[in-house]
């Protein structure tokens, strides 16, 4: 057989390559796997078997490029051979050649491995320290020979028998010079370990800063197989600015005014409990935070081995140290205890110091670093998030009330009088237990919200009730999207250009105001609320509203249904300054200010909901105003009608129009219990002007 074209390719002599040749006939039990096509040359991966030259049998892995075209051949399998001579070496059992009518086959048999990173998720740490720094060394050695591995997933790093690592798809070991041509490609595979600049990338074009481009773009993705390998889940990634600005940021190692990067609470966690074992705090919060260079990477990996090691030598603190969701359950555990005695106490008549105590208890007890963690936790949630951190967000109310009770003489009466009546058998920690365990995500984040927010004497009732059964946790709660009639009713209603008008000064990107106002609607629950609040937008960004009926059981009417709306219509004022916030604290320090229009940030980290109140004056009732013009002290039912029925031609016609429907007589719905009349400017709505949170 002619080997000339072969020559091309490999650019070396028969000779020193014949001892891989064998005949593909010589390849046993072969089974295609997959297949591709790449830079025109058709590529089939098989597995099977080969017979060593002592006889014994091999099972290995066949790769097989097809193309008439030399030119492409050798373009794909160039980085390859180089990676197989100076990387994986002895890792290229043999070499399969064939030509006919111009269609020139070459075949690379490697050997077979024998897992993946996918299969290695419940290897001990150590093991999986070791696969990584393996990785690590592999990844360097590619970019030290100015090349890179387009597809860094799970999935395609391979383990041998031997525990050396080889790559699944060679094919994708790229030249960085050649990253333009193959952009497109390495994009789609990447998938979920794409990086954020391959996105930026992908918005403002190529530029000449591909090489720095591509090392940073590994880093990120092998910090996602540490997390992928250890459980974890990745972090949200948020844009500061995008495009060329964006990109350019990066380039010059200012990655932080770009990009923020946000781990999930369970990562947190993670880091927070293992001492012996800080790797993520070491190592992957720089990789991804601050893209460290693999030469770094290892250096620190190679350490906390050794620091295993030796901890290993001292003391065995992997079952010492309990999870951060346990400690949290913990410090629940010995605070609902003291309850308990703090009770007895007062049913004894033992007088308010037996509250005012609980504070210094607290430090005595150690317990303040936890509940300051649990602040941490619960805050840096990301907003709109599935799973609530419960156990921390009960933490975050006690904490705050603690110091509230210390600091301010009336809360403590207040709570005092409330607990001398709560029978003293009751078991608390049964009640936030069940918090806990609820399966309704939106449950626990408005039991919480409340928690944090709550704040008037008749609202301790609320969170600490005499029965079991009134506990607000088997109140109804309905979406407004299951009742179709009054959801599309109310997006009627706000799709108003009046509305949309008044709303649009809450809103951050005014281009944005009619999606965002309908992600509002979406996220909205009709529920009883604490006494004190008619609407509560949470932190995380769900909204609840009063259910104005008497009774569950009864249709809601026209009336109902006004005050709903201009409930929602407030608390979507919430909702819109907070809506592109990214965590469960930058969500609460969003404000709008008594004197300025739009919305503020606030600097609240540490504060209670008391603390930030005085702190800033903030308008609770600016968008009722602007769209009422003076304070609006009931609804009847014609008024209510007269807002689902739409249509405003201007805000004075609206203005004119509502109050003349709202003078006739009929039924007539107070929105202030206690009172016969409402001043919706003055609606209490998550923030109260009392003490405590």
């Amino acid at each position: 057989m002619d080997y000339k074209w072969v020559n091309k390719i490999f650019q070396l002599e028969h000779e020193l390559f014949s001892s891989y040749l064998i005949k593909l006939a010589d390849v046993k039990n072969l089974r295609q796997l997959e297949s591709a096509i790449q830079m025109g040359v058709e590529i089939v991966i098989s597995d099977g078997e080969i017979i060593r030259d002592n006889e014994t049998i091999q099972s290995c892995i066949i790769v097989c490029y097809q193309s008439q075209s030399i030119k492409s051949l050798k373009s794909l399998l160039k980085p390859q051979l180089i990676a197989y001579k100076r990387i994986f070496k002895n890792n290229l059992l043999a070499v399969t050649l064939e030509s006919i009518s111009g269609n020139h086959r070459i075949s690379l048999i490697t050997e077979m491995y024998q897992k993946t990173l996918d299969d290695c998720q419940e290897e001990s740490e150590d093991e999986k320290l070791e696969i990584l720094t393996k990785t690590a060394k592999v990844l360097h050695k590619l970019s030290k020979q100015v090349m890179f591995y387009g597809k860094i997933r799970p999935e395609c790093i391979c383990i041998k028998k031997d525990k050396s690592i080889i790559l699944k798809y060679m094919h994708m070991v790229i030249f960085n010079e050649k990253f333009n041509k193959n952009f497109d490609l390495v994009v789609s595979e990447s998938n979920r370990y794409l990086s954020p600049e391959l996105i930026l990338l992908q918005e403002c074009g190529l530029d000449n800063s591909i090489d720095m481009v591509i090392q940073k773009s590994s880093y990120y993705s092998f910090g996602l197989l540490f997390l992928k390998l250890f459980n974890l889940d990745f972090p949200d990634v948020f844009f500061k600015a995008r495009g060329k600005p964006a990109l350019d940021y990066i380039l010059g190692n200012s990655l932080d005014m770009a990009i923020h990067i946000l781990f999930k609470t369970q990562v947190m966690a993670f880091m927070l409990r293992r001492q012996e074992f800080s790797i993520i705090k070491k190592c992957i919060k720089p990789v991804l935070e601050s893209r460290w260079n693999f030469k770094q990477i290892i250096r620190i990996m190679e350490a906390c081995k050794q620091q295993r090691i030796e901890n290993k030598g001292i003391n065995v603190l992997d079952k010492a140290i309990p999870p951060l969701r346990e400690v949290f359950y913990n410090a629940l555990t010995q605070i609902f205890k003291k309850f308990s005695s703090v009770r007895r106490k007062i049913a004894n008549n033992k007088g308010i110091k037996v509250l005012q105590k609980l504070k210094a208890w607290v430090e005595k007890k150690n317990l303040k670093s936890t509940l300051k963690n649990a602040e941490n936790v619960y805050f840096s949630t990301p907003c709109k998030t599935n799973e609530i951190p419960a156990e921390a967000g009960i933490l975050v109310f006690l904490y705050f009330l603690i110091k509230d009770v210390k600091r301010d003489e009336e809360l403590a009466l207040q709570l005092y009088n409330t607990l001398s009546k709560v029978d003293t058998n009751l078991d608390y920690k049964k009640l936030f237990n069940d918090v806990i365990k609820s399966k309704h995500e939106h449950i626990k984040d408005l039991l919480i919200s409340e928690m944090i927010v709550q704040t008037y004497h008749k609202d301790w009732n609320y969170l600490f009730p005499e029965s079991y059964l009134n506990f607000p946790l088997f109140k109804p709660c309905q979406k407004l999207t299951q009742n179709q009639i009054f959801y599309a009713q109310a997006r009627e209603f706000f799709n108003e250009e009046i509305i949309v008008e008044i709303l649009s000064e809450f809103c951050e990107n005014i281009q944005l105001v009619k999606s965002h106002i309908l992600e509002g609607l979406n996220r909205v629950y009709i529920t009883a609320l604490m006494p004190s609040l008619h609407g509560l937008t949470t932190y995380n960004l769900n909204i609840f509203i009063k259910d104005y009926r008497d009774n569950i059981r009864d249709n809601i009417n026209d009336v109902h249904k006004g005050a709903t709306l201009i409930t929602m219509f407030h608390e979507l004022s919430y909702f819109l300054r907070r809506c592109e916030s990214k965590t469960l604290l930058e969500s609460r320090s969003k404000y709008t200010p008594e004197k300025n229009s739009g919305y503020e940030n606030f600097k609240i980290k540490g504060m209670t909901e008391w603390e930030i109140f005085h702190s800033r004056e903030e308008s609770g009732g600016k968008s009722e105003m602007k769209l009422f013009g003076e304070t609006l002290s009931s609804i009847n039912e014609m008024a209510g009608k007269f807002l689902l029925n739409g249509n405003f031609s201007s805000i004075d016609q609206f203005k004119t129009m509502f109050f003349n429907e709202n003078k006739k007589p009929g039924l007539r719905i107070s929105m202030l219990k206690g009172m016969n009349y409402v001043s919706f400017t003055g609606l209490r709505c998550g923030v109260s002007l009392k003490i405590h949170p």
